[in-house]
């Protein structure tokens, strides 16, 4: 393990241990980018902890949510035939969340 690798794991152990967390949705997210060969954008409210995917026509489309709390936290693009098929895991997700909401 790496020291990079290293910190990271510590920084998501430290914040589960200060205050546990719920996120919601990872599952259903996850589920739509890994089964979607499009544009998917997945977004994080920091407020809820709710985690949501949109697929998108093009790499350039968005949803401006003009919310502070909403953040992208992963995104593939159509504009790439090898990014088209990335992949992702339930525990990536949350890693990810749980590193927005720090």
């Amino acid at each position: 393990m790496n020291k990079t690798t290293r910190t990271f794991v510590n920084n998501i152990c430290d914040i589960e241990q200060k205050q546990p967390v719920k996120i919601i949705g990872i599952k259903s997210a996850t589920g739509i980018f890994n089964n979607y060969q499009g544009c998917v954008r997945i977004y994080l409210d920091k407020s809820t902890g709710k985690v949501w995917a949109n697929e998108f026509i093009s790499g350039n489309s968005w949803i401006n949510y003009n919310d502070d709390d909403i953040v992208t936290i992963l995104s593939k693009s159509t504009s790439s035939i090898w990014e088209r098929d990335n992949k992702t895991s339930m525990k990536e997700l949350r890693e990810l969340a749980l590193l927005e909401m720090k």
